[in-house]
């Protein structure tokens, strides 16, 4: 199964599978707004990537007028290839982000110190959500016990079971491989979202 999605056509372009793959004509995700960036040398994504990112950003600003930032940890290199600490992140289609907390600091949302009893469920749903609605992302790894979290919201909320379904491995067990939200060891204190490949990047693997 080969994932895309329609949009406009960009400059870049992402190549190869996330762990074995490039990035030509990589696009530098904007000045923060709404975000930190914690490796300056390392911002570059798809045009896509970094649209949808900062998308989703807007789409809680929006919601909650939210003073709210997150911390950007990783995307890519410009031109992708390997990335020192990970096996992915090769071809701009990859980042790690902070989780919303109740508490932020000036600095933003940060990895460390995190514990699951300070989710911000709601902003962080509205953040989700954008990128499950609009068919952006193929994979999201996030802790299974902040999976319970959101999943109970997302319910109360209205949304439906064949959606939850589609959207979430919860509750079926964190070693089922269901759902686009996905338990993946070492995610208790980010997540790592997995943008699904542009249309236009027919060299692109999943």
């Amino acid at each position: 199964v080969r994932l895309y999605t329609r949009a406009p056509v960009s400059p870049s372009e992402a190549v190869g599978p996330t762990h074995r793959g490039r990035l030509e004509n990589g696009v530098q995700l904007p000045p923060p707004h709404g975000y930190v960036m914690r490796t300056p040398a390392r911002p570059y994504g798809t045009e896509e990537t970094t649209r949808w990112i900062v998308g989703a950003f807007d789409a809680v600003d929006a919601k909650f007028k939210s003073t709210k930032v997150l911390r950007v940890h990783d995307l890519s290199d410009r031109n992708g290839g390997k990335l020192r600490d990970h096996k992915s992140h090769q071809n701009g289609r990859d980042a790690d982000i902070s989780y919303y907390q109740d508490e932020c600091s000036s600095r933003g949302c940060s990895f460390e110190g995190f514990r699951s009893s300070e989710l911000d469920v709601a902003r962080q749903w509205t953040l989700l959500e954008y990128w499950l609605r609009n068919g952006q992302v193929e994979m999201i790894f996030i802790d299974y016990r902040l999976q319970a979290k959101l999943y109970r919201y997302a319910k109360r909320r209205g949304v439906t079971k064949a959606q939850l379904d589609r959207w979430i491995q919860y509750p079926r067990g964190k070693y089922e491989p269901d759902g686009v939200i996905r338990h993946f060891r070492n995610h208790t204190d980010h997540l790592h979202v997995r943008f699904v490949c542009p249309y236009s990047d027919l060299r692109c693997r999943p």
